[in-house]
Parts: structure tokens; sequence; C-alpha cells
């Protein structure tokens, strides 16, 4: 598939999306990314949203890289026999694993966002300026992303306000494929 060296579109989207609102996500993105053919997908997770992006990037032709806890690489989405021990970039040909090696504090305040498990906020902010950290300290083969998709389903939750926070730090638009 061409691509137009237009950089490279980030995805975020809640976990517990459902079956019937993850397959019109799924599908809505999949025309978005045959529309701008993106140089790179990025997806921050192994559900929901995030695993749709990945599916789709991957049925689409583009490049996925996937960001994950290195304690988590080995079983991301329970198909990728990888293992982690510290900071890596895994080449694959479907495309790339980057595992920074997080504080494993600082991971475990990150989840509590989904489900929120006491401080949601305090989750959204970890793991917000967690994603933005690894997008903006990508290795130079990897272009910075110029636009991001989230799915909101008009709920304002914390995938939602994740997102934006995201989008806004990076200056990139963010489109809510749940909208139509």
């Amino acid at each position: 598939m061409e691509k137009n060296g237009a950089g490279a579109v980030a995805v975020f989207g809640p976990r517990d999306l459902p079956g019937p609102q993850a397959a019109a996500f799924a599908s809505r993105l999949r025309d978005r990314l045959r529309e701008l053919r993106p140089s790179a997908v990025y997806v921050g997770g192994a559900e929901g949203a995030d695993a749709a992006g990945f599916d789709v990037a991957r049925a689409v032709g583009i490049p996925v890289v996937v960001f994950v806890p290195w304690k988590d690489g080995y079983r991301l989405f329970g198909r990728f026999r990888v293992s982690f021990g510290g900071s890596s970039v895994v080449k694959t040909g479907w495309g790339s694993i980057v595992a920074p090696p997080w504080p494993e504090d600082y991971w475990d305040v990150a989840v509590t966002v989904y489900p929120a498990l006491r401080d949601r906020e305090e989750g959204v902010r970890a793991l917000m300026h967690r994603n933005v950290a690894v997008l903006k300290g990508l290795p130079p083969e990897f272009p910075p992303p110029t636009l991001a998709f989230y799915y909101g389903g008009g709920r304002g939750g914390p995938g939602t306000r994740h997102a934006l926070a995201v989008a806004e730090y990076l200056r990139v638009p963010a489109v809510d494929l749940s909208l139509g």
C-alpha cells in the first residue's frame, strides 16, 4: 500500500469497548486509514479501541507500533511470543513493539484509569504523560503522529479525556470515530 509520507496516526480508546461499538469503530477507522495512508499507526494497548486499531492497521497494510510496559510485552494480545528484558524496540514483519522501561509504580498508577480503581483523574494524568513521553521520545525511524483517532462514545469518560489530553500535548487534532 502506498504511503503518503504525512506522518503517523495514534489510536486511543477505552479497553471496555463492546463488540458492536468495536466493529463500528474499526469500520470507520479502516475507511480513514485507507484515505490517509499514514506511514505508521501507534496504539497503546491490547484491548478495545487499541486492539481494533491494531487489527485494522494490519489489515490495511500499515506498519503498527505498539507501546507496552516491558513486563507485559510477552503476552500482548495473547498472540506475540515476545519478551522484554528492559528498554527495547522489536521489529517484526507487521511493525514494531516499543517497550520503554517505565517504573513499576508509574505503570501501576497509569492502569488505574481502566477500570478506575481509586483516583480516576490521577490515572488519566499518568497514562497521558506516559503516552506523551513515549510518542515524543520515539527513535528517529518512527515519524511523529500528526493525527489522533479515538472512541469517545459520548461518554466523556477517562478514555475520552485521555485521548484529548494526549492530542493537545502533541498539538495534533483528535477525531472521535464514535460519531459516525
